[in-house]
Formats: C-alpha cells, structure tokens, sequence
C-alpha cells in the first residue's frame, strides 16, 4: 500500500523581519492594490484594484501574483468560512465567488452595489453594505438577500467589521466618515473620524480585531483607532493630518496617500492600502508582538499530513502529526462542500469514509487549512 505524504509548511515567519514603524511590502510597477484587502487565515492575503478590476494574492515577504481579472471595479473581500473568496464588484451588481485552491470564478451572486462584507452570527450568511442605495443587506447561501439595515444616516456605507470580544458588528460611512455601531437591525453612533477639508470626510474601511477597530481616514491620510466603548474617541496610529507621501519609518513620521483598505492581523500589526499609488504597507505598531502572533499561528497551522490510500474507494485514513479536534471538510475542485466530518482522536488517525462520493478528484481540507487532493476511483 502506496502512502502519500505531505508536508505543509507556512511562508509568514516574514513576520520576524519587521520591527516597530511603517514599512512597504507590496511597492512594484504593474501591481495596483489599492482597495480591499483580506486574510485566508493560513498563508495568503488578497488585495483588490478598484481601478484594475483585478485581485491579487500576496504575502508578507513582498511576493505577489496576479489571481484573478476581468472584474468591472474589485471592492470589498472576503475569505469566507468555506475558504472561497468573495469580491464585491459593484459596478456590476455582484459578488463573485473564487475557488482559492483553483483560482477559478465559481459563482455569481446578483446584488446591487456591494462594498463590505461579513460572516453574521458565526453562520454562512453575510451582511453586505449596498453604497449605492444605503443599505445592509442580508446575504443568505442560496444568494437570496434580504433588508437588513435601512437608516437615513446611512451615507454610502463600504467598510463593515466584527469585533467578537463585544459581540458587536460596526458600519462605516465613505461619504461623511461617520461609524456606527449595528445591533439587532438598529444603528447607534460611535464617531465621526476627521478630515482636512470640509465636505471631504471620506473612510476607505474599517477593520476590527477581537477587541479593537481600525480605520483608514482616506483624505486626512492617516490610520486611526476608533475607541468604541467612548463616543468619538478617535486615536491616531500613523499619518501626519493634511501630509501626504509614502515615507516610511516611525509611526510619528511616517506619510500616506488616500490610506483606503484595511485588514487588522492583530491590534499592533495593521496592513493598509492606499489608492494614489496601488501599494501596501504594515504598519507594526511594536517591535515584538508581529513575531510572536506569527510563531502562535505557525504552530497552531502546521500539520504533516499523510493520506492513504490514494486513490481510494470506500475508505481513506488521515494520520496527523498531533491529537485533538479536527475538522475535515471535503471539497469538489469548484470548491462546494460535499462533507464535513467533526473529529477527535487521541491516537493522531482519522478513519473517513468516502462511499458516498462518486468517482473523481476531490480535496480534503483539515482545520480550514491544510488541504490535499484525493482521488476516489
């Protein structure tokens, strides 16, 4: 018996190079990411061109490609919980939905104007903000949606985040960087971040970490923190009010152009976009604390994996490097869910039965992370 063995490995000790400041990881002619940016939780980030209609894939050593084209304008991302990349186009009028693992376009939800998105009540279903209409909407996984917030206060609304210490959800305004925060269907104020001029008041996004929210205020070029628990308690991160520039170095000192995206890794490690150039840079808020998440999420992460027999018919064993709860979701290659087992072992083998699957090339992913193709004859 032929047994394949995998070993998955993670690019992000990159992390370790960087210290307190700002400095530039994606600054290279071609390359625009000047909008939305998100996370896969595991190895890559995506980063969206407005202007392009393109979305590209990097990571934090400065690496990047090309992953997918074609769009009308790339606003908003998300890599949703079964691993799939959403992106907001909304000058179409949809969200198209991307196998990570192939890079193919695999659906298209019709949906008027999206910007943000996010996961609601740890489910499959999404809350979508619609800039165009002033909405919420609720966006079920048979691509039904629904009104969900509908409030005079809304004024072209993008960035929306979760921040799960609180349990709260928070909804920004581009047009008069106001952000709200959203219970139940209803609004309540938070703040209102600043701007150089009047009647330019503009939030690229917004992003939360389990305790915290960031925000990019687009023509103060600076990045703020919004203290929530205080209304209009704004604190500045980097950027010099009214200076733009692309200077890195101390956070004191360092400038930006029309900050736009935003994705919080953690409350001291901040990436940002910004769309007068179409680069990106992280802003490290401490010496110690990027390196440190890192080396928690490397371990957390890596897993040797061995998968036998492959091809297989009725029955395929997982053997994995540690004991504990796992989650092993198989997948078809346009990236739907056809399985999902809970599992825990004491003894590092997981027995899954494959009976039910018809012949063809499936990939089992363990943890949402570690994923391997599996033949089924």
């Amino acid at each position: 018996m032929k047994k394949l063995v995998v070993t998955l490995s993670t690019i992000l000790l990159s992390f370790l190079c960087f210290s307190q400041g700002v400095s530039s990881i994606i600054d290279s002619n071609g390359i625009d990411i000047n909008d939305g940016l998100t996370y896969d939780g595991s190895q890559y980030f995506y980063g969206s061109s407005f202007t392009q209609g393109n979305i590209y894939r990097f990571d934090l050593q400065g690496n990047v490609e090309e992953f997918a084209t074609g769009l009308t304008t790339a606003n908003g991302l998300l890599v949703h919980r079964n691993g799939n990349l959403f992106v907001a186009d909304p000058s179409g009028n949809r969200i198209v939905v991307y196998n990570t693992l192939t890079a193919q376009a695999i659906d298209t939800i019709s949906i008027p104007s999206p910007g943000g998105m996010v996961h609601f009540n740890n489910s499959d279903t999404l809350l979508v903000t619609d800039w165009t209409n002033d909405k919420i909407y609720k966006l079920d996984p048979t691509g039904t949606y629904t009104d969900y917030v509908i409030d005079f206060r809304l004024n072209a609304p993008i960035g929306i985040s979760y921040m799960a210490a609180t349990d709260e959800y928070f909804v920004a305004n581009f047009n008069n960087s106001e952000v709200f925060n959203i219970t139940g269907g209803q609004m309540e104020y938070v703040a209102t971040l600043p701007a150089t001029t009047a009647g330019t008041k503009w939030i690229g996004f917004i992003s939360c970490t389990d305790t915290s929210l960031f925000a990019t205020a687009y023509n103060h070029h600076q990045v703020l923190e919004v203290h929530t628990n205080q209304t209009d308690d704004v604190e500045v991160i980097a950027g010099i009010s009214g200076v733009t520039g692309h200077v890195n170095g101390s956070l004191d000192s360092a400038t930006f152009f029309n900050p736009n995206g935003i994705y919080a890794i953690s409350d001291d490690s901040i990436l940002i976009s910004e769309y007068d150039r179409g680069i990106v840079r992280l802003i490290s808020r401490t010496d110690t604390s990027i390196s440190t998440n890192i080396i928690n999420l490397v371990s957390a992460n890596k897993l040797q994996l061995t998968v036998y027999p492959n091809p297989a018919s009725n029955r395929v064993t997982i053997q994995l490097e540690k004991s504990g709860d796992h989650t092993i979701q198989v997948m078809d290659l346009s990236g739907r869910v056809v399985d999902v087992n809970q599992s825990r072992t004491s003894e590092n083998v997981i027995e899954l039965y494959t009976s039910n699957l018809k012949s063809g090339t499936y990939l089992i992913r363990i943890d949402g992370y570690n994923t391997e193709r599996l033949i089924i004859e």
